[in-house]
Protein backbone atom coordinates (compact mmCIF):
# COMPACT_ATOMS: atom_id res chain seq x y z
CA UNK A 1 0.00 0.00 0.00
CA UNK A 2 2.98 2.58 0.78
CA UNK A 3 4.44 1.63 -2.29
CA UNK A 4 1.67 2.64 -4.58
CA UNK A 5 1.08 6.11 -2.33
CA UNK A 6 4.94 7.12 -3.07
CA UNK A 7 4.19 6.25 -6.92
CA UNK A 8 0.98 8.54 -6.57
CA UNK A 9 3.05 11.34 -5.04
CA UNK A 10 6.15 10.96 -7.48
CA UNK A 11 3.76 10.85 -10.22
CA UNK A 12 1.92 14.09 -8.92
CA UNK A 13 5.16 16.00 -8.03
CA UNK A 14 6.54 15.15 -11.74
CA UNK A 15 3.05 16.55 -12.88
CA UNK A 16 3.16 19.77 -10.35
CA UNK A 17 5.80 21.38 -13.43
CA UNK A 18 3.35 21.99 -15.61
CA UNK A 19 -0.03 23.37 -13.26
CA UNK A 20 -1.11 26.51 -14.42
CA UNK A 21 -2.53 29.06 -11.69
CA UNK A 22 -6.26 27.79 -10.84
CA UNK A 23 -8.48 27.74 -7.52
CA UNK A 24 -8.72 24.17 -8.07
CA UNK A 25 -5.53 22.51 -7.59
CA UNK A 26 -1.83 23.04 -6.81
CA UNK A 27 -0.58 24.74 -3.60
CA UNK A 28 -2.95 27.52 -3.54
CA UNK A 29 -2.43 29.79 -0.44
CA UNK A 30 -2.48 33.71 -1.27
CA UNK A 31 1.08 34.28 -2.10
CA UNK A 32 0.67 31.77 -5.19
CA UNK A 33 -2.47 32.93 -6.06
CA UNK A 34 -1.75 36.23 -6.15
CA UNK A 35 1.57 36.05 -8.41
CA UNK A 36 2.45 33.97 -11.18
CA UNK A 37 5.90 33.77 -10.48
CA UNK A 38 5.78 32.59 -7.14
CA UNK A 39 3.63 30.04 -8.32
CA UNK A 40 5.24 29.03 -10.91
CA UNK A 41 8.72 28.80 -8.56
CA UNK A 42 6.56 26.85 -5.98
CA UNK A 43 5.23 24.23 -8.14
CA UNK A 44 8.81 23.73 -10.00
CA UNK A 45 9.87 23.46 -6.03
CA UNK A 46 7.41 21.48 -4.65
CA UNK A 47 7.54 18.62 -8.09
CA UNK A 48 11.02 17.90 -7.61
CA UNK A 49 10.28 17.93 -3.63
CA UNK A 50 7.43 15.47 -4.19
CA UNK A 51 9.24 13.56 -6.87
CA UNK A 52 12.00 12.43 -4.43
CA UNK A 53 9.51 12.53 -1.01
CA UNK A 54 7.54 9.47 -3.54
CA UNK A 55 10.45 7.90 -4.18
CA UNK A 56 11.48 7.81 -0.48
CA UNK A 57 8.23 6.26 0.04
CA UNK A 58 8.71 3.46 -2.26
CA UNK A 59 12.29 2.93 -0.78
CA UNK A 60 10.92 2.69 2.81
CA UNK A 61 7.80 0.64 1.86
CA UNK A 62 10.02 -1.65 0.26
CA UNK A 63 13.06 -1.50 3.03
CA UNK A 64 11.25 -1.40 5.88
CA UNK A 65 8.06 -2.56 7.43
CA UNK A 66 5.41 -1.84 10.39
CA UNK A 67 5.62 1.20 13.27
CA UNK A 68 9.30 2.09 12.24
CA UNK A 69 8.22 2.73 8.66
CA UNK A 70 4.85 4.84 9.94
CA UNK A 71 6.93 7.36 11.63
CA UNK A 72 8.63 7.74 8.24
CA UNK A 73 5.73 8.33 6.14
CA UNK A 74 3.78 10.36 8.34
CA UNK A 75 7.22 12.91 8.25
CA UNK A 76 7.33 12.80 4.63
CA UNK A 77 4.38 13.48 4.90
CA UNK A 78 4.24 16.56 6.75
CA UNK A 79 7.45 17.71 5.17
CA UNK A 80 5.76 17.56 1.61
CA UNK A 81 2.76 19.73 3.11
CA UNK A 82 4.66 22.33 4.89
CA UNK A 83 8.10 23.31 3.11
CA UNK A 84 6.49 24.02 -0.33
CA UNK A 85 3.69 26.62 1.79
CA UNK A 86 6.83 27.91 3.68
CA UNK A 87 8.89 28.48 0.46
CA UNK A 88 6.00 30.53 -1.54
CA UNK A 89 5.90 32.69 1.62
CA UNK A 90 9.54 33.50 1.06
CA UNK A 91 9.27 33.44 -2.29
CA UNK A 92 6.82 35.93 -2.31
CA UNK A 93 8.56 38.34 -0.46
CA UNK A 94 11.91 38.16 -2.26
CA UNK A 95 10.23 39.16 -4.93
CA UNK A 96 8.37 42.35 -3.28
CA UNK A 97 11.17 43.18 -1.84
CA UNK A 98 12.79 43.16 -5.15
CA UNK A 99 9.68 45.17 -6.67
CA UNK A 100 10.17 47.97 -3.79
CA UNK A 101 13.77 48.42 -5.07
CA UNK A 102 12.88 48.65 -8.33
CA UNK A 103 10.32 51.23 -7.66
CA UNK A 104 12.62 53.06 -5.34
CA UNK A 105 15.83 53.30 -7.84
CA UNK A 106 13.13 54.37 -10.60
CA UNK A 107 11.70 57.23 -8.52
CA UNK A 108 15.74 58.31 -7.23
CA UNK A 109 16.62 58.28 -10.97
CA UNK A 110 13.66 60.59 -11.73
CA UNK A 111 14.53 62.89 -8.38
CA UNK A 112 18.05 63.08 -9.46
CA UNK A 113 16.90 63.88 -13.09
CA UNK A 114 18.05 68.01 -12.98
CA UNK A 115 16.41 68.46 -16.69
CA UNK A 116 13.19 67.46 -16.01
CA UNK A 117 11.22 69.76 -13.80
CA UNK A 118 7.82 68.06 -13.92
CA UNK A 119 9.26 64.85 -12.70
CA UNK A 120 10.86 66.80 -9.87
CA UNK A 121 7.76 68.62 -8.74
CA UNK A 122 5.77 65.54 -8.47
CA UNK A 123 8.14 63.17 -7.19
CA UNK A 124 6.96 63.68 -3.64
CA UNK A 125 3.49 63.15 -4.28
CA UNK A 126 4.58 59.98 -6.26
CA UNK A 127 6.84 58.63 -3.33
CA UNK A 128 4.17 58.93 -1.02
CA UNK A 129 1.53 57.43 -2.43
CA UNK A 130 3.74 54.66 -3.30
CA UNK A 131 4.83 54.74 0.32
CA UNK A 132 1.10 54.49 1.40
CA UNK A 133 0.14 52.14 -0.66
CA UNK A 134 2.95 49.40 -1.36
CA UNK A 135 1.70 46.57 0.83
CA UNK A 136 -1.23 46.24 -1.18
CA UNK A 137 1.36 44.61 -4.02
CA UNK A 138 -0.51 47.16 -6.58
CA UNK A 139 2.38 48.83 -7.15
CA UNK A 140 4.79 47.85 -10.05
CA UNK A 141 6.86 49.54 -12.09
CA UNK A 142 4.61 50.45 -14.69
CA UNK A 143 1.93 51.70 -11.86
CA UNK A 144 4.71 53.91 -10.74
CA UNK A 145 5.71 55.08 -14.64
CA UNK A 146 2.10 55.63 -15.22
CA UNK A 147 1.54 57.57 -12.06
CA UNK A 148 4.43 60.07 -12.97
CA UNK A 149 3.19 60.53 -16.30
CA UNK A 150 -0.37 61.00 -15.00
CA UNK A 151 1.26 63.79 -13.09
CA UNK A 152 2.87 65.90 -16.04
Amino acid sequence: MHILVGLLIMVLGNYFKVIQPNYFIGIRTPWTLENKEVWKATHTFAGKLWFFGGFFIVLGGILFSGFIFAKAFVGIGITLALVPVVYSFFKFKQLEKKKEIIILNYLKHLKNDKNNTYYNYSFNFIYNEWARNRRTMEWTFESARNAINSCV
